[in-house]
């Protein structure tokens, strides 16, 4: 079993990500099924984007379980995790972007920080 998070061989750094797809309605699902991820009796649940050594590849998280987020919900108020299927597609960033229109991610040298406010005092273009 594993957790919904992003984690690495040494997890150097931590931090968040957030994106927003592109102006199609479900921009990652439409992305899952232009690569073969049949999702008619899956529901997508999540997404990575993984990069190891040379190897790009994206997995696509689903789980049959449920075709909506709320019977997700509902399984999961009865369970202790749901039962999810990895699917593993060699894709670049600049693919995935395709469907992205904008990205984020923050991390940190201390994972104590994470989540943390601060106060930029001073912004810097080099």
């Amino acid at each position: 079993m594993q957790s919904m998070t992003a984690i690495t061989r040494y997890t150097d750094y931590t931090g968040t990500v957030s994106i927003d797809n592109d102006d199609r309605k479900n921009a990652y699902a439409q992305l899952a099924k232009d690569n073969g991820i049949d999702l008619s009796n899956q529901y997508l649940v999540g997404i990575k984007f993984e990069k190891i050594e040379m190897i790009q590849q994206v997995v696509f998280i689903t789980s049959n379980v449920g075709s909506n987020f709320q019977e997700i919900q509902d399984y999961l108020s009865d369970n202790d995790s749901l039962p999810c299927k990895e699917s593993y597609v060699d894709m670049s960033i600049n693919d995935f972007f395709k469907y992205t229109k904008r990205f984020s991610f923050i991390y940190s040298t201390n994972k104590e920080l994470i989540g943390q406010n601060i106060n930029i005092i001073e912004e810097v273009s080099v």
